[in-house]
Order: structure tokens, then sequence, then C-alpha cells
């Protein structure tokens, strides 16, 4: 209780979206004591094609000087990897040792387990959140049975950030609105 709640506290304390996923990866490498912490959000893009693509980009990163631009993005159309699996599927996977996993590259130096936990509200796929240890076998079931726990209430947290921030910017462009209508209006006077 402990944990989730200091979790989510960090995430629902900060000020914009991207703060808080950084305040909820730093907060989960602490409480569970990894080598590192990815969490990772969905873009859409219309391709020229004018077909909709998925992209899993990454957003926060705790345990790791790697600059965010360096990791990888998946396509969730086509990419054959754990994380973009996982993204598909809703189903959370442990990696008890990545050097006997060929479809997934690890972002630590020295990771040699990791847990995947997709973050979900309803049918939305809201982001994946990616634990890396260098233990193997590092993630028990207790330990998924938290981030599975964790997962809903910190979908709730994103998904309620993610409609503040687009009513924020629908506010903002009604009183630019506003404001071209009465500059309009005292020009024609």
């Amino acid at each position: 209780m402990g944990f989730l709640f200091t979790v989510t506290t960090a995430a629902a304390a900060a000020e914009n979206l991207d703060d808080a996923l950084v305040n909820v990866a730093v907060e989960l490498r602490s409480s569970l004591d990894v080598l590192s912490v990815i969490l990772y959000r969905p873009e859409r893009y219309m391709d020229a094609e004018e077909n909709t693509l998925t992209i899993l980009r990454p957003v926060a990163l705790a345990g790791s000087d790697q600059p965010l631009s360096e990791l990888s993005e998946f396509n969730l159309d086509t990419d054959q990897n754990a994380i973009a699996e996982v993204a598909r599927s809703g189903q959370p996977v442990n990696l008890s040792d990545l050097r006997d996993e060929r479809n997934y590259l690890p972002v630590s130096e020295g990771a040699r387990s990791a847990i995947i936990v997709p973050l979900y509200a309803g049918a939305e796929l809201i982001g994946v959140i990616v634990a890396e240890d260098e233990e193997p076998a590092a993630f028990d079931h207790g330990t998924l049975t938290l981030l599975l726990t964790l997962s809903g209430t910190l979908s709730a947290i994103v998904q309620s950030q993610q409609l503040l921030e687009q009513l924020q910017r629908t506010n903002a462009q009604l009183r630019e609105l506003d404001r071209l209508k009465s500059d309009f209006l005292a020009n024609m006077s």
C-alpha cells in the first residue's frame, strides 16, 4: 500500500504529464530497487497513404544517463519485439534471463532481467512500463501483481492529465479566437 501511495502521489503531484511520468519512473526505480525504469507512451500518426500508425515512444527514464532520444521507438503495427507485443496483447511479460531473449534489447548495460507491464484504460493503450535489473529472475509474482495493481491507477492519472492538458490547449485557442474577434470588430468600427 505504501508503494502504491508513493508512486501515485508522485504522479498526481506533477504539473504536467511529462513531469508525472518522470516522477513515476524515479519512484518506481527507487521503490523496486532496480537498475532502470523506462516508460513508453503511444503516439498516433498518419503516413503518406493516410494509414494510421501507432508508435511507442520512450517518455521517461530513470537509472540511466542515456538521452531519451537515443532509445528505440517501436511501431506497434510492424515491430516484433517484447515491448511491442506487450502493448498489442495487453499481457505483461516477465523476462527472467535477457541472455536468452532474442526479441528484447536492454536499455541498461548489465541488465539481466526485465518486466514489461502495459497501461490500459479500458481498451485504450495508455503506455508501457519496463523495469530492468542486473540480477537474473529479479522479478517475482509479487512484483508483477504490484505493478499490475499500479497500472490501473496510473492509467487513470495519465488519462486525466491528458484530458486536462487538452482542455487547457482548447481554452487557450478559444481565448486567442476571442481576442482576434475583438480586434477585428475594433478595426471594423
